[in-house]
């Protein structure tokens, strides 16, 4: 039988049903461990987090292999030339969202935003500054959905006849 194989998935969604499955899915697998948290977690166990939200969502990480902290170089990210990037660049608490325009966000790479990449010649890179992006706690189900946004506004730039 199929059925288990769904993983509750129900035939004829449509593609926003099915996102938001998946959102839910993630949010209850990681609420009980973020709930159980009793001290600070390091940063390569949220990357891995982030590396499994990634994948529900329908993204393919850049570095399949390796740990989930690894520092690359420029020629290790010209190398693997990944479709897009997300900078997860926390603002201060209290600190008002600002515009970030694509030369800003190429600037923020540094060395990489000059980089002959997919990503940059593409416009794919993005900015999620959620003040908690990087604290394990309920904000994690903001950053999923933001994340989730990202991938799907890139999708949706891939299908014929959508405006550039």
């Amino acid at each position: 039988a199929i059925g288990p194989a769904l993983q509750g998935i129900e035939w004829g969604w449509s593609p926003d049903k099915l996102m938001e499955h998946h959102r839910r899915k993630i949010r209850s697998e990681f609420q009980p461990r973020i709930n159980k948290a009793r001290d600070a977690m390091t940063e390569d166990r949220l990357r891995h987090q982030r590396d499994q939200i990634l994948r529900r969502i329908g993204g393919t990480p850049a570095i399949e292999e390796g740990s989930p902290w690894m520092e690359l170089d420029a020629e290790d990210v010209l190398r693997l030339d990944p479709a897009g990037i997300v900078l997860i660049s926390p603002r201060g608490v209290g600190t008002a969202r600002a515009s970030v325009g694509e030369a800003d966000l190429l600037a923020r790479l540094g060395r990489l935003g000059d980089l002959d990449i997919r990503a940059v010649r593409e416009g794919r890179v993005a900015l999620i500054d959620d003040p908690l992006a990087l604290l394990p706690s309920t904000a994690m189900a903001g950053f999923a959905d933001r994340l989730a946004a990202i991938l799907e506004s890139w999708e949706e730039a891939d299908e014929p006849g959508a405006r550039p």
